[in-house]
């Protein structure tokens, strides 16, 4: 499996355990940083990236948590990471 496939398994995991929103937004934030120069992410969902990125500057912690977990704001993000094939 892809690394940042698996790391992002990992946040969605954490979720399902009930981790806290700081948490998550820590994992998220780790994440989206590490993987945002990735080229199968920068080819798929270069935009999405950028849009979480902005957003972490301004807008509150649950919020981000949840679009990026469940929100269809990031529906095309997640797609596009689990479809990344091995």
């Amino acid at each position: 499996m892809c690394d940042f496939k698996t790391e992002y398994t990992k946040i969605q995991f954490s979720w399902t355990k009930g981790e806290s929103y700081s948490d998550l937004y820590s994992l998220i934030a780790k994440w989206t940083l590490k993987w945002k120069e990735n080229a199968y992410l920068q080819s798929k969902v270069k935009d999405e990236i950028e849009d979480l990125l902005k957003r972490m500057d301004f807008e509150s912690i649950q919020e981000i948590v949840e679009d990026f977990i469940f929100g269809e704001r990031y529906l095309k993000l997640r797609t596009a990471v689990l479809a990344a094939k091995v």
